[in-house]
């Protein structure tokens, strides 16, 4: 027996291992997403090396969105058939990598290759499409209560990064700024789920919420949803879209926050002290969406998340200077509070409604909806600003595609093949 299975072994007899992998879930998809929306603040700075327009430099956002996006799928099928532990651990051997190379870039163009695809390909498989999988293997009964709180460390991951990066920008550069993170946070995250990471509780003779094998819970229902047989019910593409409109929503804020704000008269310390406030009110907002949702119904909750986002960028929509700091801190408190606050809800709805051996693939196409509004949106914004020199416009339309999609959730769960009858079916007798 190695030192890895020695100490799983250990750490399995004195707590439920579950709450291990939910730590490892929760600092992943903090590394992940830290680097990820850390490049709102590396976007000022690379904006006045390059030289390059708006849309032109918001594209590596947008192209890594893309590649996130179109790698899920990939990364849902990798973890079916290799396993969480080795496609994270060499996910993150792709974050360090691609931040390494990304520190040497000549041109936009090796940015592109390097953060927007290699890294990229990194954060999707240490993200929530893959971690959203395999906790809601270890969990049930709370199951949206602890995917939520998974999910929370991306909003920790960016209060964490945010401020180092723009403190590193200044003191170094961004060139090492980006180097420093990408080789401390990438490293660890590699190491400890090279150590700590298990796949599932049948791995250590566990049953989810259980220490110990029970053979009365049926881990699996009878009717296990193919990959083809998921593609040919509606409510999969209800959810499928539902996703892409909320990444659309969303990810045009996210990719052009920071500039707003400087465009506004705001400093860039202050305006990432504000990407750093997002992230603390995004931890809280995850957790709080998936605890709610397991006491109040997921789609209420979500309806709630969608109303307070759309809340959030209608004030970013009318920040235009410094006399209007209110509504700066009302973007933040609400726009940051609902950002990934509906990633628990759809990990929850879909485990429900697709559970079976190839889960992970079918959460990794839904997870392409995602992945592609989230790069539609901050390039179009991009674009849209080259063209009208505002971001008014774009802010507002991100409010419909809120609306429409909570329509398209609605439709989602009234339609699910899952959902409470079968989440009964599991529980104990």
């Amino acid at each position: 027996m190695n030192t890895a299975d020695r100490l799983v072994g250990s750490l399995s007899r004195r707590v439920y291992y579950g709450y291990v992998v939910l730590a490892l879930a929760f600092f992943s998809q903090g590394v992940g997403q830290g680097i990820a929306l850390s490049f709102s603040i590396f976007f000022v700075a690379i904006l006045g090396e390059f030289g390059y327009g708006r849309g032109a430099t918001a594209g590596i956002f947008s192209v890594s969105m893309l590649l996130s996006g179109l790698s899920a799928p990939l990364a849902g099928y990798l973890l079916d058939h290799i396993g969480a532990r080795r496609l994270v651990v060499g996910s993150m051997a792709c974050i360090i990598l691609g931040t390494f190379l990304s520190s040497r870039a000549p041109s936009l163009g090796w940015l592109y290759l390097t953060y927007g695809v290699l890294t990229a390909m990194g954060i999707t498989g240490t993200g929530w499409i893959v971690q959203g999988a395999v906790v809601t293997r270890w969990f049930f009964r709370t199951r949206g209560t602890m995917t939520g709180l998974a999910f929370s460390g991306m909003g920790m991951g960016v209060l964490i990064v945010a401020p180092l990066a723009q403190r590193f920008i200044d003191l170094f550069g961004w060139r090492s700024a980006l180097l420093i993170l990408g080789l401390v946070t990438g490293g660890l995250g590699l190491l400890l789920n090279l150590l700590l990471l298990r796949d599932r509780p049948q791995d250590l003779g566990l049953q989810p919420d259980n220490r110990a094998p029970a053979p009365h819970v049926r881990a699996e229902p009878p009717d296990m949803p193919t990959l083809r047989s998921a593609l040919s019910v509606p409510t999969f593409w209800y959810y499928f879209l539902a996703m892409l409109m909320i990444a659309v929503g969303m990810y045009t804020a996210a990719g052009h926050q920071v500039a707003h704000l400087v465009d506004a008269g705001y400093s860039r310390v202050f305006a990432s002290s504000v990407v750093a406030g997002i992230g603390v009110a995004s931890a809280v907002g995850r957790f709080a969406s998936g605890f709610a949702a397991d006491r109040i119904g997921y789609v209420v909750t979500a309806t709630l998340s969608l109303i307070l986002s759309a809340s959030g960028l209608a004030a970013l929509a009318m920040i235009q200077d410094t006399s209007q700091q209110w509504l700066v801190y009302l973007y933040a408190g609400t726009y940051g509070l609902t950002f990934g606050a509906r990633a628990p809800i759809f990990a929850s709805l879909a485990a429900e409604s697709f559970r079976g051996p190839r889960f992970g693939t079918i959460w990794g196409i839904l997870g392409l909806g995602h992945g592609l509004g989230s790069a539609l949106g901050p390039w179009l914004a991009g674009v849209v600003f080259d063209l009208t020199r505002t971001y008014r416009g774009t802010f507002l339309a991100s409010i419909a595609c809120l609306m429409v999609a909570n329509v398209l959730l609605v439709l989602a769960a009234r339609g699910s093949p899952g959902g409470t009858a079968a989440k009964a079916e599991l529980l104990p007798e």
